[in-house]
């Protein structure tokens, strides 16, 4: 009878592990089919500037959104001083955008904050690969 009953709470405890298991896994990827990111790059078209999406793969996308969302933990010792860029790409996700130089030199413009900062990544070659 004592086999029997732990056999039935070892059942529930599996059960409950596999179901926090599967509600991680869909949080997680989730997390990415919710964002709503484009990336663009500044063109002449006539005469005129503009930015033009770029076709990117699903899978460089992914990883160009896990790059974008690192930008939200730069804090001001990332600052960078006197500079500025032209931004010839544009990364957008809903309100929030950053844009960076073919030649970036890890510098990136975040809309939010309105400056600057130094920004490691693999970002840069993944955009300018794609977007080409």
């Amino acid at each position: 009878m004592r086999t029997n009953k732990e056999l039935k709470i070892a059942a529930i405890v599996g059960a409950i592990m596999i179901i926090i298991c599967i509600l991680m896994i869909s949080i997680f990827s989730n997390d990415y089919d919710k964002a709503d990111i484009a990336v663009y790059k500044n063109m002449e078209i006539n005469g005129q500037r503009g930015y033009v999406p770029c076709t990117v793969p699903e899978t460089v996308l992914k990883e160009i959104y896990v790059e974008f969302k690192k930008t939200k933990a730069l804090d001001e010792d990332d600052l960078v001083d006197q500079d500025r860029i032209n931004g010839d790409y544009k990364i957008i996700s809903g309100e929030k955008f950053i844009a960076f130089d073919k030649e970036s030199n890890n510098t990136v413009y975040i809309s939010e904050e309105n400056k600057l900062y130094t920004f490691e990544s693999s970002i840069y070659e993944n955009v300018i690969n794609t977007c080409n």
